[in-house]
């Protein structure tokens, strides 16, 4: 657990709480649309399944079911 200011965005904690688990897969909203989040899945070589945030320019593709 990782408790923060309530005006604290929970993707700004999302690795960190995830750090060391091993996954084929990361499952999330688009609220955890970050750059951060998807270079950690990149590392990790786990897919993100993730849908992209309306405001990204490049809007990547994502498997619906995985």
């Amino acid at each position: 657990m990782i408790v923060t200011c309530g005006n604290t965005a929970d993707c700004t904690q999302a690795a960190a709480l995830i750090d060391g688990l091993l996954a084929d897969y990361l499952m999330a909203d688009k609220a955890y649309d970050t750059n951060d989040l998807l270079e950690w899945c990149a590392v990790r070589d786990t897919e993100p399944v993730i849908p992209p945030r309306s405001h990204r320019k490049d809007q990547r593709y994502y498997d619906k079911d995985p």
